[in-house]
């Protein structure tokens, strides 16, 4: 898996949530979203979502809504929310729990479904691989595939550096922008030139996005550069 594990918590009631946040605070990879954000946000956002049981029909809602990742029903009813969803029974202790998330994070990225087209590539974050049809893979570390993970689900969207940071690292204390610049370099050095743009990642100020129509065809700007080397700033 690469990263960490963005979990949403959607109970029937607030003290659902509120007894499992604390809990979960100490598992080092996986992190509770916020509560209150949008559903847009979720979907964007989200590895995986942890459902109430009690909370009737909250699973199917997320699947209409378009959440392709795994949701785990706590306390529901074995296969009562559709095969989709999978159902856990309690008692059941945090770590359990989270073994259980990982899990499902970790089979659905295996699966068709969480890789993505890139430029020529086919990128497969599970795997870390860039594919190319013909050519040897492009063998990821963790990080970079979950750098280009998380670009790509922000739908050509700027990610600014700190939330960058946020969905790759977590809350890592000692870990910087300057980390991120810099495993970002490296990235670009391992896959080239897409269209004109290295690496395939625009940078605009604040932040980066995966190239897109709008980047086809254009005159190379700042933008394009490789950026920092390790030991300097971008």
């Amino acid at each position: 898996m690469s990263g960490i594990i963005r979990l949403h918590l959607d109970g029937a009631a607030p003290d659902w949530r509120a007894a499992l946040v604390e809990p979960f605070e100490s598992i080092d990879d996986i992190a509770c979203l916020e509560a209150g954000l949008s559903e847009t946000d979720i979907l964007e956002q989200a590895d995986a979502i942890l459902v109430d049981g009690r909370h009737e029909g909250a699973s199917v809602a997320w699947r209409e809504a378009g959440f392709s990742g795994p949701i785990l029903c706590l306390g529901g009813a074995p296969n009562a929310e559709g095969e989709a969803i999978l159902s856990l029974s309690l008692p059941l202790r945090v770590v359990e729990l989270a073994a259980r998330i990982r899990a499902a994070v970790r089979n659905h990225q295996r699966s068709d479904g969480a890789a993505f087209a890139f430029g020529p590539y086919h990128c497969r974050p599970a795997e870390r691989a860039l594919v190319r049809e013909g050519e040897e893979p492009i063998r990821l570390t963790d990080l970079e595939a979950g750098i280009l993970d998380h670009l790509h689900r922000a739908d050509g969207r700027l990610m600014n550096r700190d939330e960058l940071l946020a969905r790759v690292w977590g809350y890592k204390t000692g870990v910087t922008t300057h980390t991120l610049e810099t495993h970002i370099y490296r990235l670009r050095q391992k896959i080239g030139r897409i269209s004109g743009v290295s690496g395939g990642i625009v940078t605009e100020e604040g932040g980066y996005r995966l190239l897109d129509a709008r980047d086809i065809g254009g005159a190379p700007g700042p933008e394009d550069e490789q950026g920092a080397p390790p030991g300097h700033s971008e």
